[in-house]
């Protein structure tokens, strides 16, 4: 994975809403609803950005939304 995220098993995603207390963020949600994306988006305490894939199979952990958007242009513009 690239600098600043980490893929997160699908057995230790709810833990960790729970314990780091995500919640759900609309604003970056409407952002990946219009892209081809099928992921639901939480934000942590410290800033930290998780995107769950659908059914939970897998997340992806962000360090912050700054990395996520860099990714996001960059995946987007190739």
């Amino acid at each position: 994975m690239k600098n600043g995220v980490i893929l997160v098993q699908s057995r230790h995603i709810d833990k960790g809403i729970e314990k780091y207390k995500g919640e759900l963020d609309e604003r970056l949600q409407r952002y990946i609803d219009d892209s081809p994306l099928v992921y639901t988006v939480y934000r942590f305490e410290d800033n930290r950005i998780l995107l769950v894939y659908h059914h939970n199979l897998y997340a992806l952990l962000y360090e912050n939304e700054s990395v996520l958007m860099k990714e996001l242009d960059e995946h987007f513009h190739e």
